[in-house]
């Protein structure tokens, strides 16, 4: 095959006599319309314009090579009988550490997820810290950095360097924390280690990566607000968080105004403190021979030896009463409700189980009486959520047809309340023990889930001794007398919303 065969098949295929070209656009005020003379333009100007040049490889991008600190020494070091360790750095960091064995009978990492590691790098605060006025470049800033790149590469250059390895390395920013998630493998966590230190200490300044982001940003945004799901999604977190202002998203304007600038001087001034951040570590590896990389990644990072006091960070606070709304978007005729109930106690471990177990009984009787008995949708979803630091929410998702939301509405309430008054049976408690045992011995061997009970334990402020090391000691709170209390509280008649999405009238 020549370089003249596949130029002439170019020439063939991609001619005038045999070309369709469709255009489609959002009707949004303001939108340039696509004409049949642009598009004819736009080709023509492609016609005209020049060959590349054949693809060459790209000569290898050498990492700027950077001198560490020197590297800190444990300070402490406390193992705990749920098989977790936790260090402390002599530059005041806290480092958490479970380690996964390789899967039952084999040498090798198991396939559910144990052959990687995954690290979470947490410190509270996130955009509340920043002033009302830059509220929008603190929520950009973990972007902003993610496109620039660190230590002098671009994100595309220091892919080059890290060719043939695993290795993720997010930045984040959100309401009331900031942070790192990390995944890579046991065989990269020094590379990855590396990096980490580098997103501390060395982000890059880079005005075009800057506006790039803010281009992404803005185009996210305008497809939110074509997209009826998407609206409906943001006013539902509006609404069960009472409009918290961090947690408000931003408006094209906002991200168009956003001056990168303030958002790298918040970045650099919340990373600037290491001893701010807790590290979780959870994957395939051994205390032992992670530790050096800690005391040369982690232990070498600038810090003041102590974490920072956090005020004013605030929470979102879930309406006090019943809140009732419709959203009228697109022409499809298809709805989608949205009810979520206020369920008390976010932090307590016990609660939060039992929280689960009874959103899964109310999925079993959602299904069965709205998709089983009514016919009216295809499925119910329902879940426990995350609500803030104080609360978390039993959230009802299901979509149908406009004419049957609002019966397929009050039938879902009449079902909680039903649950809430008389509890479950002991036969659905049974079931939700054994269902709830699977998918906990399925979680204890990802590292995702570890990383979740850890930071959980850490944010409460107690030791990692109160993290399970056995599944069968977590279902043991799911009784029948502790779940019927937990139905009542957490379905409460006087405390719930309903969003409802329907299509625009005719």
């Amino acid at each position: 095959m020549t370089n003249d065969e596949i130029r002439a098949a170019i020439r063939t295929n991609w001619s005038e006599p045999n070309r369709v070209i469709t255009s489609s656009v959002p009707a949004n005020t303001g939108t340039v319309p696509v004409t049949e003379a642009i598009l004819r333009q736009t080709v023509a100007i492609g016609d005209r314009a020049a060959t590349p040049p054949p693809w060459q490889r790209a000569a290898p991008v050498v990492a700027r090579t950077t001198t560490l600190p020197p590297p800190g020494k444990v300070a402490s070091r406390h193992d705990e009988q749920s098989g977790l360790t936790v260090l402390t750095l002599s530059n005041g960091v806290e480092v958490w550490l479970k380690p996964l064995p390789p899967g039952p009978g084999s040498a090798t990492p198991s396939p559910l997820g144990a052959a990687n590691v995954t690290l979470a790098v947490l410190a509270r605060g996130g955009a509340s810290l920043a002033p009302a006025a830059e509220r929008v470049e603190a929520q950009l800033a973990g972007l902003f950095v993610a496109g620039a790149g660190v230590g002098g590469l671009t994100p595309e250059q220091r892919a080059q360097t890290l060719q043939g390895r695993r290795i993720t390395v997010q930045p984040f920013v959100i309401s009331n924390a900031h942070g790192l998630n990390v995944s890579t493998r046991s065989t990269d966590l020094d590379a990855a280690l590396n990096l980490v230190h580098l997103y501390f200490t060395a982000p890059n300044e880079d005005g075009a990566a800057f506006e790039r982001v803010k281009s992404a940003a803005r185009a996210r945004l305008e497809s939110q607000a074509s997209n009826p799901t998407a609206l409906l999604q943001l006013r539902v977190n509006e609404v069960n968080t009472s409009g918290f202002a961090p947690l408000r998203p931003q408006t094209r304007e906002e991200v168009a105004a956003a001056d990168p600038a303030a958002a790298l001087r918040f970045y650099r001034e919340r990373f600037s403190n290491a001893a701010d951040f807790t590290f979780f570590v959870a994957g395939a590896f051994s205390v032992d021979a992670i530790t050096p990389l800690v005391e040369k990644y982690v232990g070498s990072l600038p810090s003041i030896g102590t974490a920072r006091e956090v005020s004013g960070v605030g929470a979102p606070s879930f309406p006090s009463a019943v809140v009732r709304e419709t959203i009228r978007k697109g022409t499809e005729p298809r709805s989608q409700v949205t009810l979520s109930f206020f369920a008390p106690g976010r932090g307590d471990a016990a609660l939060e189980e039992r929280a689960i177990a009874i959103a899964s009984i109310l999925r079993t009787r959602l299904n069965n009486r709205l998709r089983g008995v009514m016919g009216a949708t295809y499925a119910v979803n329902v879940v426990w959520a995350n609500g803030g630091p104080e609360h978390g929410m039993i959230k009802i998702d299901f979509v149908c047809a406009p004419t049957a939301a609002g019966g397929l509405t009050d039938a879902a309430i009449d079902e909680a309340r039903r649950l809430a008054r008389d509890g479950p049976t002991a036969e659905e408690a049974a079931t939700a023990r054994v269902g709830r045992l699977d998918e906990l011995k399925t979680q204890f061997t990802q590292p995702s889930y570890w990383i979740n009970a850890m930071e959980r334990a850490r944010r409460e402020g107690r030791p990692a001794s109160v993290v399970p090391s056995v599944p069968d000691a977590i279902v043991d709170v799911l009784t029948v007398g502790e779940l019927k209390a937990a139905a009542r509280n957490n379905l409460p008649e006087s405390r719930y919303t309903v969003i409802t999405l329907m299509p625009e009238a005719p």
